[in-house]
C-alpha cells in the first residue's frame, strides 16, 4: 500500500511540474488565496498573465519588500518558446509600490504610489509602461496582512502607458498572496 501512496504522488508531481502554467489552471486565473502561495496573476490586455512561487537564477518569480510601510510587490513572468523551453531573455515583469501600508486597505495607484508593466522580446526590445497623472482608477487592495505569518494578499488594476504616451497597457482582475 505504501508503495502504491508513493508511486501515485510521483506520478502526479511529474504531471504537475512537466504542465505548463496554462495547462495547470486552464484559460482563467486561479482562485484567490490568503495562505501566503507566492503567487501573482492579472490579465495583461485582457491575456492571462501568472507567475508562481518557483524560483529561477536569481530568486523567486514573486517577491514583496516591506519596509518602513513601503510595499515594493513584483511578480516576473519568464516565456517558453512552443517546446516548453523556458527562453529566459523573454520575460514580462509587474512591478507596484505603494506607500503607508500598515494595515489592510485599498491604497490608489496614484502619485508617489504606482505601478509598472515590462516586457523584454527575445530581440533585445525592451518596453516599460507605467501609471501617471493622467490615469486614475488605479488601486491594490489589501485584504491580508498577517504581520506574525508575514503573509500579504488582495488584488490589484492600474493601467499606464509607454514612455512615448502611444501605447498602453491594462493590468485587470489582479491578485497576489505572497510572503514578505
Amino acid at each position: 500500500m505504501k508503495i502504491k501512496t508513493i508511486l501515485l504522488l510521483f506520478l502526479f508531481l511529474n504531471f504537475y511540474f512537466s504542465c505548463t502554467i496554462k495547462e495547470r489552471f486552464g484559460p482563467e486565473l486561479p482562485l484567490p488565496t490568503n495562505t501566503g502561495a507566492g503567487i501573482m496573476a492579472c490579465k495583461v490586455n485582457g491575456q492571462i498573465w501568472y507567475t508562481d512561487g518557483s524560483t529561477l537564477f536569481d530568486g523567486a518569480n514573486v517577491q514583496a519588500d516591506l519596509v518602513s510601510n513601503t510595499l515594493k510587490l513584483k511578480g516576473i513572468k519568464y516565456n517558453y518558446d512552443q517546446s516548453g523551453y523556458n527562453n529566459t531573455s523573454s520575460w514580462d515583469r509587474i512591478y507596484i509600490v505603494v506607500n503607508s501600508v500598515n494595515n489592510t486597505g485599498t491604497f490608489q495607484i496614484a502619485g508617489n504610489n504606482h505601478g509598472t508593466y515590462e516586457k523584454s522580446g527575445n530581440t533585445n526590445n525592451y518596453v516599460i509602461y507605467k501609471t501617471d497623472s493622467t490615469y486614475s482608477g488605479g488601486y491594490i487592495n489589501i485584504t491580508t496582512f498577517d504581520s506574525m505569518k508575514k503573509i500579504l494578499s488582495g488584488n490589484f488594476q492600474f493601467k499606464a502607458k509607454n514612455s512615448n504616451g502611444n501605447d498602453e497597457v491594462l493590468i485587470t482582475e489582479g491578485q497576489f498572496d505572497i510572503k514578505y
